[in-house]
């Protein structure tokens, strides 16, 4: 059977220098709700210090937001996320909430370097993390159960310490939004030789650190626990000097 997006190459917006020229091609997977504008103030040092940076923009989380159709999975999403990377020249992945999971559906089939900022888990939202999600938005999650998208307000997206949350903020189709909440969508790579790093949060009840180290050990990936505080992005923690430094690894 056919997927909503079979036909759809996958759409990336280019900063730094052109391929052949940049020091390192990264694929910045972008989180539940967001697009590529999110990722506009960690990826602009870097493409000025001449890394290739390729935003992925997922279908209807552009500029310009078009409805999903209900049943879109992230299966589709991982999909999509697959053939951007296969597009690239081995790239380094940086995926930060959900985009950290579709590292993870890449790293199932490509063994490549992988920074994962809060890294949203495998088998699904933790405890914690649906109670503060309920919180958030408890009409969003009721609406889920009538096949309704999940939307987030302001608000919302700030309890749940989103960075940016007004840069192209989308509902989620019903289905993706169940799998990512319910883990119904798992991913399972194996060990690879390419570095690997987690970079979890503290005090992010959506994401508790015991949680983030499982993962970690699972991935055998090093993990970098950041103090409490908002959005790793917002300066705290030095995480453009963390991904520097990772993209410095041979």
């Amino acid at each position: 059977m056919a997927r909503p997006f079979d036909h759809l190459p996958p759409t990336l917006h280019r900063l730094g220098p052109p391929p052949g020229q940049a020091r390192r091609e990264v694929l910045c997977l972008p989180g539940a709700w967001q697009g590529p504008g999110a990722w506009q103030d960690l990826a602009q040092p870097l493409a000025a210090a001449g890394y290739g940076l390729n935003l992925l923009e997922l279908p209807g989380h552009g500029p310009e937001p078009w409805d999903l159709p209900a049943f879109t999975s992230l299966r589709d999403y991982a999909d999509l996320a697959r053939r951007a990377a296969g597009s690239l020249n081995r790239p380094v992945l940086l995926g930060q909430g959900l985009g950290g999971w579709l590292a993870q559906k890449i790293l199932e089939v490509a063994d490549l370097p992988a920074l994962l900022l809060a890294p949203w888990p495998g088998g699904g939202l933790p405890w914690p993390g649906l109670l503060a999600l309920a919180r958030a938005c408890p009409r969003g999650l009721l609406g889920l159960l009538t096949g309704r998208p999940l939307a987030l307000d302001l608000v919302a997206a700030g309890r749940l310490g989103l960075d940016r949350p007004g840069a192209n903020l989308v509902p989620e189709p019903a289905r993706a939004a169940l799998e990512m909440l319910l883990g119904l969508a798992r991913a399972y790579p194996p060990r690879g030789r390419a570095p690997r790093l987690v970079v979890a949060l503290g005090g992010h009840p959506p994401l508790p650190l015991a949680n983030q180290a499982r993962l970690a050990a699972r991935l055998g990936a090093e993990l970098k626990i950041l103090p409490a505080g908002p959005a790793p992005w917002e300066g705290r923690g030095g995480i453009l000097e963390i991904t520097q430094d990772f993209l410095e690894r041979p």
